[in-house]
């Protein structure tokens, strides 16, 4: 990891104390290789979230609204990895950092849910793993809609669950292969939506 990560995760530590933030299933993130891992999304914390509880130094991909907000909000998540999704550009740029052994998270909603349900997966997550080969590992984030006072007074129990990896489609998949497995991905989180994730457990 570089400082700057390092540094991240010194800060994320502390943050997560006083949240109560539970991490389950960081066991599964392999420590090295390309690797994809694909989240549900409710929250703007989401990314951050996942960045720390993988254990990982991750690329991000975010929304090109993101970038237009602030100067230095703009700096911040490019200092940390993220890159606009604006098209073509924005899968060659992810291939390739797949293709140098990192870890890259990937919203395959889209979009922020609004009512706690799962979007539809779009294919790309598919489509990466499957050029480069990289297994993708489910995350489910429960509570990170949650009020920050309800968080601290433990009403609700910020948790990051990390399922096992899924390898990718086959070579030969073509893009209705990727939607099947968009969709593979998509069941697994919903399964691990369906958990109970009990403090210390």
């Amino acid at each position: 990891m570089t400082p700057r990560w390092y540094f991240a995760r010194w800060l994320g530590f502390w943050i997560a104390a006083v949240l109560g933030l539970k991490v389950i299933g960081r066991e599964n993130v392999p420590a090295a290789g390309p690797l994809i891992i694909a989240s549900n999304h409710a929250s703007y914390f989401d990314p951050p979230l996942v960045g720390y509880a993988v254990n990982r130094e991750c690329f991000f991909m975010a929304k090109r609204g993101l970038f237009e907000t602030s100067k230095f909000f703009t700096w911040l998540i490019t200092f940390y990895h993220a890159f606009p999704i604006t098209g073509v550009e924005t899968i060659k740029r992810a291939l390739a950092v797949l293709k140098r052994g990192f870890a890259l998270v990937i919203f395959p909603e889209g979009t922020r849910g609004q009512n706690g349900m799962l979007l539809p997966f779009h294919p790309g997550v598919g489509y990466l793993a499957r050029k480069v080969r990289a297994p993708v590992i489910p995350v489910y984030i429960a509570n990170s809609r949650r009020s920050l006072r309800k968080l601290v007074s433990r009403r609700h129990r910020l948790t990051v669950a990390i399922g096992e990896p899924i390898a990718p489609p086959e070579p030969s998949a073509d893009r209705s292969g990727d939607e099947r497995f968009a969709g593979r991905i998509r069941d697994a989180i919903h399964e691990m939506a369906r958990k109970p994730y009990p403090p210390g457990k």
